[in-house]
């Protein structure tokens, strides 16, 4: 066993307890399996070699044929690692110096066969051919192997334990542990209970090499630098900041690994080959999950309408490819290309298929691909605006749920770079805000959309008209319905301005401006409006369209306040029978004209 045992160790205490259970015989754990292979997974720089070297140091004696580490990192030398266990340093077998290199080999792997329990650590095996080469094929021997690979074949028969970040105590105790004496307990570190050592641990979004770096550095320097202005500087970019790239002091690793966040990053980020063609598509994969909501599960179909046509398509490898083999073929990689992404640790599996991506890494990805930025971000911005606009006109504010993180971030993003989508962006989320009654927050986003449209556009452009319409119709839900109806009149006129006084924008104002003048006891005024509306949207979309449906069910909500009940049913009648005929079943808005037709009321 090369590596000491970690005096900063913190933690962990459930996965060793994991490990226990796969892997040793005996006392408080099961018996298990002949040639039973455990494996440690996740990101670079969560701390699974560390998690290994505490498991040896605390069940090593569980295992009385010896414990055995093979660094994997590179398969060419594994060889002489396996032979060096037969000799002196290792079990010392008799006769071992003086046979060929290949026979010493041999005799290690028979020895490995026997049926005393031995442990096995095969450090850093990323390739599946690796660990089937190298584990003994019967006998006492057991397998811990640790990897940035969570995806591994059934066949092989490798129990898999996710790795994941430490949980906040643990975060704030490691944070500490270069301050502490040997056994001093973390809460009589002054910096365990400060509040800014917690928002450290959130921006680090607790991985435990970054907690290591910072609190060496902490250690080190913090009687000329206070942690809130460490904390300040990390904000502007946590990987930027030369503590996260080297140890304070250029103190060495324990485990010998890099002690460099960004560089663990970049041993996986280097084995995708931009020359290959999945290696690419996962390299602009990468590129864009940088660009959304860390530690939120990014849809699949977000990154898939993001990515560039020709990245997913291929050349025919017989010269008859079918549109249909060509979809077949992308749909294919794409998935290869998570795979991809997945098995070298740089996103994580989120459930339903799709993955998120840890905060530190979502920086790198920005940060690795430079040149690609912009591109990525707008791409990004464009498939989450088309996607909440979907969503939105769907009627249904859970299909929104999956995008919010990401629509928060990109927009908040969107609106830094001065991307025009900014409003687009903002006027979404306002749009599912309301509809969740969120009015307050409607109301900030759409005022938000409405100042960046008119500095992009000015102020009488058809996109300033939609903020302006929205945030009359969050308005009116707050109960300032003169507000509201100013908010309507001003749409009304731009868009009457610049699309004409019969585009259906025109009907969604007047029809928008009938339910506040309702509202203020103006009946004819609103029966006016939305006869109006109605007329529009017929003549545009035909009288079985969904919005026709609304003016109708909106008519009928002021003819029954004007007493005429026989005419407010038959409203109600006729947009029942369009809703159903072109909506879901249980959809929303069928839901609201039948609650009117029962003597109910509520608009559209």
């Amino acid at each position: 066993m090369p590596l000491p045992p970690n005096a900063d160790f913190v933690g962990r205490a459930e996965e060793l307890r994991t490990l226990a259970r796969l892997l040793c015989d005996g006392g408080d754990a099961a018996a298990v399996a002949v040639g039973q292979i455990a494996a440690a997974t996740g990101l670079g720089g969560i701390g699974k070699t560390q998690l290994a070297v505490a498991f040896v140091h605390r069940y090593g004696h569980r295992f009385p044929g010896g414990v055995f580490w093979l660094d994997c990192s590179d398969p060419e030398a594994i060889p002489d690692y396996v032979a060096a266990c037969g000799g002196p340093q290792g079990m010392d077998l008799p006769g071992f110096e003086d046979l060929p290199r290949p026979d010493q080999i041999a005799r290690v792997q028979a020895e490995w066969r026997r049926p005393i329990p031995r442990l096995l650590v095969l450090d850093n095996a990323e390739e599946v051919e690796v660990v089937r080469h190298w584990r003994p094929t019967g006998g006492g021997c057991r397998l811990l192997v640790t990897s940035r690979r969570a995806d591994w074949p059934t066949w092989l028969g490798v129990q898999p334990l996710a790795v994941g970040t430490l949980p906040r105590a643990e975060s704030l105790e490691l944070l500490c542990r270069p301050q502490l004496k040997p056994g001093q307990p973390a809460e009589s570190c002054p910096l365990y209970h400060d509040p800014a050592a917690d928002e450290l641990c959130a921006l680090l979004d607790d991985l435990p090499l970054a907690l290591h770096l910072a609190g060496a550095y902490l250690a080190l320097y913090g009687h000329e630098v206070s942690l809130t202005e460490y904390l300040e500087e990390l904000r502007a970019g946590p990987l930027k900041h030369f503590s996260l790239r080297r140890a304070a002091g250029d103190l060495p690793s324990p485990t010998g690994h890099e002690q460099s966040v960004a560089a663990t990053f970049r041993v996986s980020y280097r084995r995708l080959d931009p020359a290959d063609p999945t290696d690419a598509l996962a390299r602009r994969l990468f590129a864009l999950a940088g660009h959304c909501a860390p530690g939120a599960p990014i849809p699949r179909e977000l990154l898939r309408r993001a990515l560039p046509e020709e990245m997913s398509q291929d050349k025919p490898f017989d010269g008859v490819y079918s549109e249909r083999s060509r979809t077949a073929q992308d749909k294919h990689r794409f998935a290869e290309a998570l795979r991809r992404l997945a098995d070298l640790g740089l996103l994580e599996a989120a459930g339903e298929g799709d993955c998120q991506v840890h905060r530190l890494l979502a920086e790198f990805a920005r940060e690795v691909g430079a040149e690609e930025e912009a591109e990525a971000a707008d791409a990004l911005a464009q498939a989450v605006a088309e996607m909440a606009t979907e969503a939105n006109e769907s009627g249904l504010p859970a299909r929104m749920l999956p995008l919010l993180p990401h629509l928060r971030q990109v927009a908040a993003a969107a609106e830094r770079r001065g991307d025009e989508r900014a409003g687009w962006l903002y006027n979404e989320l306002g749009y599912h805000l309301n509809m969740v009654a969120d009015y307050a927050g409607a109301r900030a986003a759409y005022e938000r959309a409405l100042a960046i449209d008119e500095a992009a556009f000015g102020p009488e452009h058809p996109d300033v008209a939609r903020d302006v319409n929205n945030l009359g119709e969050v308005l009116r839900e707050l109960g300032d319905l003169a507000g509201a109806r100013a908010a309507y009149r001003r749409a009304l006129a731009i868009w009457e301005k610049q699309l004409g006084p019969e585009h259906p924008q025109v009907a969604t104002a007047v029809n928008n401006l009938g339910g506040v003048l309702q509202d203020l006891g103006d009946l004819d005024g609103a029966r006016a409006a939305f006869q109006r509306a109605l007329a529009i949207d017929e003549a545009a979309f035909g009288p079985e369209h969904p919005n026709v449906a609304i003016c109708v069910n909106n008519l009928g909500l002021v003819l029954h306040d004007l007493g005429d009940l026989a005419g407010a049913r038959a409203a109600y009648e006729r947009a029942l029978a369009i809703l159903e005929a072109t909506l879901p079943p249980g959809h929303p808005h069928i839901e609201i004209v039948r609650r009117n037709l029962a003597g109910g009321e509520g608009r559209e």
